[in-house]
């Protein structure tokens, strides 16, 4: 019986369909191989088979028998236990390796969400730390603005603030204009004001700035210009009188200037000046800039010019 499972088995991995895909040849070899295999691992059918092989040949009894097995059911086709069992292992196989393959995957997902998890906490952490990080930098933003203004308000002024507007006017501006002046102050608080060089030489601008600072006098008309300076320290609103109008000003070592350079030219650029100079730059500083002194009746007229 041994040799017989090893034949057939043999004889099954020659010419089984699936490792002869087409051959028709194979699929019929292999029809007869399982009948011949279903015939001799069956004791009865085994001894029918000695019995007649003297008359008859292995050939035309096997024949015989798988005709008479269409005949008892035509659209049945019976196959032996070896190989009902070897499809069983091969489904069995088939399921073990689709189980195997769903496990791994899972796995996988499992380890990809740990590893989200993971990385969603480290990013979390992240941001708590850079909100900390930020509030701190904006507290302490906030100090230093604090002090600033509390500097500011011990001198009653603040940046920007046009401290003569009742003397030379409001601020002229050209809106949406590209001309600007860049002041920069080193030295002491001022005011810087802009004057036209033009009759009948106007201040158009008086603008508050505290030493170490700079600012940008924006949105300035086209013309040429220059620059008077008021210096001192300790601002007091109310300071100083003039023609009746009371107006602040510094109560010690106040002093008055004028820039000496060449008018500053400004001119937004057009299709026939393209190359025009918009924006200039002053500096507050008696070591890099000269200066000429005025007096107080010349820095405070309007519409005269100063010699």
């Amino acid at each position: 019986m041994t040799d017989i499972k090893s034949a057939y088995r043999r004889l099954a991995k020659q010419y089984h369909p699936d490792l002869n895909p087409g051959s028709l040849q194979s699929e019929e070899k292999f029809k007869e191989i399982l009948d011949a295999y279903t015939i001799l691992s069956d004791e009865e059918l085994r001894a029918q088979y000695d019995r007649k092989r003297k008359g008859i040949s292995s050939h035309d009894f096997f024949a015989n028998a798988t005709a008479q097995e269409k005949k008892r059911d035509p659209g049945k086709r019976e196959y032996p236990p070896e190989y009902m069992e070897m499809m069983r292992q091969r489904n069995r196989n088939r399921v073990v390796r689709q189980i195997q393959r769903r496990k791994k995957i899972l796995r996988w997902m499992i380890v990809t969400f740990a590893l989200y998890l993971v990385a969603t906490g480290l990013f979390e952490a992240w941001i708590h730390s850079k909100h900390e990080a930020d509030t701190q930098a904006l507290n302490q933003r906030l100090q230093e603005i604090e002090k600033s203004d509390t500097i500011a308000k011990r001198t009653g002024i603040q940046n920007l603030d046009s401290p003569f507007d009742s003397i030379f006017g409001p601020g002229v501006t050209s809106w949406l204009s590209p001309n600007q002046l860049v002041v920069i102050n080193p030295v002491s608080d001022a005011v810087v004001c802009l004057v036209q060089s033009n009759a009948p030489h106007r201040t158009i601008r008086n603008e508050f700035i505290h030493a170490r600072q700079s600012f940008i006098m924006k949105e300035l008309p086209n013309g040429s210009f220059w620059v008077k300076i008021y210096v001192g320290v300790d601002w007091k609103d109310g300071q100083q009188s003039l023609e009746g109008k009371k107006f602040g000003g510094f109560s010690n070592k106040e002093r008055y200037f004028k820039i000496d350079r060449e008018p500053i030219v400004l001119q937004k650029p057009t299709y026939e000046h393209p190359n025009t100079i918009t924006t200039d730059t002053v500096r507050i500083d008696p070591d890099r800039t000269r200066f000429l002194s005025l007096t107080r009746d010349e820095f405070y007229k309007n519409g005269d010019s100063v010699k």
